[in-house]
């Protein structure tokens, strides 16, 4: 479930990002700064679920 996650976040961040580039949105960059925000949650969740074997109480 979290690989899908973690595909489909960056599936929709790349598509989100480039229409708002096109449009030439003022948020852009904090916007962007939001999206990476989220890739390093998903990421770390990842690592600790390699990390840990499984689900633990901090997960």
């Amino acid at each position: 479930m979290l690989n899908f996650l973690a595909d489909y976040t960056e599936f929709h961040f790349q598509a989100e990002e480039a229409l708002q580039k096109a449009m030439g949105y003022p948020g852009l960059k904090e916007h962007m700064e939001k999206h990476e925000e989220l890739r390093t949650t998903v990421q770390e969740l990842h690592e600790m679920l390699t990390e840990e074997e499984g689900p633990t109480d901090a997960l």
